[in-house]
């Protein structure tokens, strides 16, 4: 039995930034089904760029790193919502889910404990069996009592921000002639990150080949892309100098994406921009890479980690090591040379 569409839904993702990405498919989803419905989006207020264009959201309460939990609760209890959607699950969201009844909190079904359990005590690879926006997509389901037609990940660049990049980069690469080619060379962890002399080695080819090479990141990926800047001088280094409305805008500008299992691979994908990503110890089976490349050495010990690692349990990192210049240079030619289509996914 279908449910009625209520007033108001509360969605709740406070990061991070590929996972608040990969709940735009269900939010779409939602909004489909449920037109007239007002759907409010809480993250942390790092996340708002990420999600303030997309046009399924009327509303978003932002969390402020000094925020009381037991203050944010009330302000989310005033609001008087119907349905609370919990795409976290985390003891934040489960303390917040609390302003409706039981009966109203919706929560997406991660993968099982004992699986995830397996995974960190190293007994087995892991091995997802569907994508996490599909998961996100199941839960949307589960509110509405409905099966519900798939939506593609997008991220909407709004006009200010592509504004400011498009009279950068024509000061910076006036000769641009959509030939940029947008690079990511960092991570969170070191064991999903690919060698930083591979992306060194791998600039400098696509520079020697008439393709302009921009480099992003955050504050915390200056010192990676300041290397592979000093390595290939003729390279743009954006890393640090963008907030996330601005980044999108500028990864937007891309002809190819290239980066690790990484906030910035999520967004370009929601550009529809044609992305190689490199994996190593998380599994690519999380997500929809249907048309873009993804390079995996599939080892026997990877993935060996449901998010990443501070260090190679094994010692070698054999599973990004392997990947080479060359494997990564036939992968972007498969990317660069097909014409242009529908590379927006889940």
């Amino acid at each position: 039995m279908e449910v009625k569409e209520p007033q108001s839904v509360l969605v709740m993702r406070f990061g991070a930034m590929g996972d608040v990405l990969l709940t735009t498919p269900a939010l779409a989803a939602l909004r489909e089904k449920w037109p007239n419905t007002k759907i409010i989006y809480t993250t942390k207020k790092t996340y708002v760029d990420l999600i303030r264009t997309h046009p399924a959201i009327d509303e978003i309460v932002a969390l402020k790193p000094d925020d009381k939990i037991k203050d944010f609760f009330f302000r989310l209890k005033e609001m008087q919502i119907d349905y609370v959607l919990d795409l976290h699950d985390k003891t934040r969201s489960k303390i917040l889910r609390q302003i409706v009844p039981k009966n109203r909190q919706i929560v997406w079904q991660k993968r099982s404990g004992l699986e995830g359990l397996l995974v960190r005590l190293g007994l087995r690879t892991h091995q997802p069996k569907m994508h996490i926006a599909q998961r996100f997509h199941q839960a949307v389901e589960k509110m509405t009592a409905s099966q519900l037609t798939r939506c593609p990940m997008r991220y909407a660049v709004d006009p200010i921000s592509l504004e400011f990049i498009t009279k950068d980069l024509e000061q910076k690469i006036p000769d641009a002639h959509n030939n940029i080619i947008g690079i990511a060379p960092a991570a969170k962890w070191v064991t999903k990150s690919w060698p930083e002399e591979h992306f060194k080695n791998l600039s400098r080819r696509l520079l020697e080949k008439g393709y302009k090479v921009v480099l992003v990141g955050s504050d915390k990926d200056k010192a990676c892309c300041d290397a592979i800047a000093k390595a290939a001088p003729e390279a743009i280094n954006y890393c640090d100098a963008t907030n996330f409305a601005q980044l999108g805008a500028l990864i937007g500008q891309c002809k190819v994406f290239i980066a690790n299992d990484s906030g910035p691979m999520h967004m370009a994908r929601a550009l529809g921009i044609p992305t190689l990503a490199f994996f190593g110890s998380t599994s690519p089976k999380q997500f929809d890479f249907t048309p873009h490349q993804v390079l995996f050495e599939n080892l026997t010990c990877s993935p060996c980690s449901l998010y990443g690692r501070k260090r190679c349990p094994y010692g070698h990192l054999n599973c990004l090591h392997m990947i080479s210049v060359d494997d990564a240079w036939h992968a972007f030619e498969q990317l660069v040379t097909k014409p242009s289509g529908h590379f927006v996914c889940g």
